[in-house]
């Protein structure tokens, strides 16, 4: 449970590590296991994306009760409180761990180490234009 507005962004990076430990795990499995694993990671992955944007969103003066719940909400507070830039990373984001990874599938696993770099440096700058007040 999220106690605090801190505690979304660490549940962020815990999500983060559990996603690699996931793929981890599905890079030794074979066949449909490996699959299912890596939809698992992908989907971890998403999760630690939008706690890190949720938590973007409590700096930016947004309420826990207003945060958005879907999609739709979420691109329309994204264009009303990041610039463009996090926008497209936020964009990003969703396409490869929610679109390409968990959906379809169709991420490769040779290119999920720079992903979880990706969504990492994501986290990151969320923290950073979150604490500074830039967006």
């Amino acid at each position: 449970m999220v106690e605090s507005i801190d505690d979304r962004l660490n549940l962020a990076r815990e999500l983060l590590q559990v996603a690699r430990d996931e793929f981890a795990k599905a890079e030794e499995a074979k066949g449909r296991a490996a699959v299912i694993g890596l939809r698992n990671a992908c989907g971890k992955g998403w999760l630690a994306a939008l706690e890190a944007t949720n938590w973007y969103f409590l700096m930016q003066g947004v309420s826990e009760s207003q945060l958005p719940e879907n999609d739709r909400g979420r691109k329309y507070f994204a264009a009303q409180y990041m610039d463009r830039s996090m926008r497209r990373a936020y964009l990003e984001m969703r396409e490869t761990f929610h679109i390409d990874g968990y959906y379809d599938a169709s991420v490769d696993f040779d290119d999920m180490p720079r992903h979880f770099s990706e969504l990492e440096e994501y986290i990151d700058a969320m923290e950073e234009s979150g604490r500074n007040g830039s967006g």
